[in-house]
């Protein structure tokens, strides 16, 4: 009996974390270009207000080699060679990154579409995601 209450409390504590809570525990955020002077690189910056403190993220995109850098909060940085996914029927092009290892893993999905002109990003992490768009 104490073994299945354990296990029932163990999913109830995992499940948000490896599935995320789906009670809409997704936080939005605004999604700006930044313009740079560099030929194929695109650059965004997400500004995210939670009931306890402002966020400020910055990604980058190297759309030659899907080389993918992004600034997180609280000092982390992610880089690496993102997996690329092109939808021809939506036009939208998917840059996936998982980086790093606990406590700092993070999952990175960039969305681009029109040559970068329209984007949203997602960051997610210990079963939040973070939108921006």
């Amino acid at each position: 009996m104490k073994l299945k209450v354990f296990v029932a409390l163990l999913a109830l504590v995992l499940a948000p974390i490896i599935f995320g809570s789906g009670f809409g525990d997704e936080i939005p955020g605004t999604l700006k270009r930044v313009e740079t002077l560099e030929p194929g690189k695109l650059s965004y910056e997400c500004e995210i207000q939670t009931s306890t403190k402002h966020i400020k993220l910055k990604v980058s995109l190297q759309t030659s080699n899907a080389f993918m850098e992004a600034e997180l909060d609280e000092g982390v940085r992610v880089k690496g060679f993102a997996s690329e996914t092109f939808d021809s029927k939506t036009g939208s092009t998917y840059y996936f990154l998982q980086g790093g290892s606990a406590p700092y893993a993070q999952q990175l999905t960039l969305v681009t579409r029109e040559g970068g002109s329209w984007a949203e990003f997602r960051k997610t992490y210990s079963g939040t995601a973070f939108r921006c768009n």
